[in-house]
This record gives C-alpha cells, structure tokens and sequence, in this order.
C-alpha cells in the first residue's frame, strides 16, 4: 500500500494537486511505517526507505518545491543501494533539478559532472 500511495501521491503532483499529493504522501508514510515486509512478495523487495524518500523527491520537485526537493533527493542518493543502479540515477537527476530549481545552477552542474 505504501508504494501505491506513493505513486499516486507522485501522479498528483505531476497534476500540481498539493494537496492531494500530501495527503498520499502522509498515507504512504503511514502504511510503510506499519508495513512487514517479510510478509511481502518478491517482487516488491526493493520497496525500502530509499525508494519510498526517492518517489517524494519526485513529488516535491514537480510541486514546486526546491528546499524540500534537494533534502529529499539528497536523502535518497544517500540511501540507495547502488545496485539499483537507474534508481539512483533518477534520484541523482531529480537532485540536479531540484538545485536547478532554487537557482543553484554551479551545485547542479557539479552534480551532473561529478556523478
């Protein structure tokens, strides 16, 4: 439910519903905090914190809002195993924009070259 919610909340935002795209953000927080993922199947396994904070990051840079864009895709890099390799990518590339959005062109283009 977690990454439905997540989802959803990520499809709002694309529409700039803000307040839709909280509310769905909010019940995935909710549903992952409760979650047990040993119950879940195999194909949801990389559904981890990192993912759940990269699909925010998502949300917040296409709401609009930089400051909690760069925290979140920041948060995400951090966290995501690099095995998941394109995951990382996306969230490396929603880190560049985000930074672009708060005007901070030099941290975004040292982002893309470094990385």
């Amino acid at each position: 439910m977690a990454l439905f919610f997540a989802r959803e909340a990520r499809a709002l935002a694309t529409a700039g519903d803000h307040r839709g795209a909280e509310r769905a953000m909010t019940e995935a927080e909710k549903f992952f905090e409760h979650a047990d993922s040993a119950e879940d199947p195999e194909w949801l396994a990389y559904m981890d914190e990192a993912e759940l904070i990269g699909e925010f990051c998502h949300c917040f840079r296409d709401l609009g809002q930089g400051p909690d864009a760069v925290r979140f895709a920041e948060r995400a890099v951090e966290l995501t195993d690099p095995k998941y390799a394109r995951t990382l990518g996306f969230c490396r590339m929603v880190l560049a924009q985000s930074q672009l959005l708060n005007g901070d062109v030099q941290a975004a283009i040292q982002r893309l070259a470094v990385e």
